[in-house]
């Protein structure tokens, strides 16, 4: 009898070793990895000092049902949900608590099982890179009234490429890139955004969509982009710009950013040879008196 007894301290013993609590995180619809889809490392796990208090901040939540689960797995008693929001007690695999989406800091405590979703108002948001004012060391704030869309108006851009990120910092998952110009969906963790041409531009994005888009806006007033006109566009070997003003220069770039022809004159027409540019899209800086403005070409 005592030899069982003690095989079953023993077993008893290791079973509680191996069930130990090495990592908590928030899974579920409300989270952009959504409910596990086993087997998988979760996403979203929180940190502690303790293995006791466990805490995630700045993390982006949709409107869902969000659980805490221990482990990467369901197994018991690692497994915790619960039915009050923003804060509660958890209990053992209890309902998913349904969360608001937002920006929260969350805390979870494994050994009272005691909860809570603390909202954020907002994150910053940024642009940064080498087509933008403080080039890739500073950031240019963007400005949000309700934490998820965001605008920049009547900034100066050059040709280059940025970056939007959260927090001024490199941290996922807010560093986005994109490939698309003007407007576009971002993606997480990859090439910077192209900028083709200088000028002054209104900036959109949105932190739950990653939708963004790049307007261009007017030195003055009274510039108007239809005061200008291109043809042939497309064109085999020039273009010809008129314009209502009288034009100081046109740079033209590529896609890439880079300025490959440049033109001064005092006219309002100008015409641009093409014979040395590959097939393709560019873009047309214009300048005159009253301000600057873009026009996109087609390089047949």
């Amino acid at each position: 009898m005592k030899k069982i007894t003690f095989l079953l301290i023993c077993l008893l013993t290791i079973t509680m070793a191996s069930a130990q609590l090495t990592s908590v995180a928030l899974v579920g619809s409300g989270t952009e990895q959504g409910w596990p889809a086993d087997p998988q490392e979760d996403a979203d796990k929180m940190t502690s000092n303790d293995s006791e208090n466990w805490t995630i901040t700045d993390i982006k939540l949709l409107d869902g049902a969000i659980k805490f689960r221990g482990n990467d797995s369901w197994d018991l008693p690692y497994n915790w949900g619960g039915t009050d929001f923003p804060s509660g007690t958890a209990t053992v695999d209890g309902p998913g608590i349904n969360v608001t989406g937002g920006i929260y800091n969350v805390s979870f405590n494994s050994t009272s099982r005691v909860y809570s979703f603390q909202f954020v108002n907002h994150i910053n948001i940024s642009i940064i890179g080498d087509a933008t004012p403080g080039g890739w060391e500073t950031d240019t704030d963007m400005s949000t009234t309700d934490g998820i869309n965001y605008n920049l108006e009547g900034i100066t851009l050059i040709a280059g490429n940025l970056k939007f990120r959260g927090n001024h910092s490199w941290t996922l998952p807010y560093n986005w890139g994109a490939t698309d110009f003007p407007s576009g969906v971002a993606v997480k963790d990859t090439d910077g955004i192209v900028v083709p041409s200088d000028g002054k531009y209104n900036i959109t994005f949105n932190i739950n969509t990653a939708a963004y888009s790049f307007n261009s806006t007017l030195d003055t007033d009274n510039l108007d982009i239809t005061s200008f006109s291109v043809y042939p566009n497309p064109s085999k070997f020039s273009w010809n710009i008129k314009s209502e003003q009288t034009m100081k220069s046109v740079k033209v770039f590529n896609v890439l950013g880079k300025q490959v022809l440049s033109l001064k004159t005092e006219s309002n027409l100008i015409s641009i040879d093409n014979n040395s540019l590959g097939k393709g899209v560019y873009f047309a800086q214009i300048k005159s008196d009253l301000g600057v403005s873009s026009l996109k070409l087609i390089k047949e």
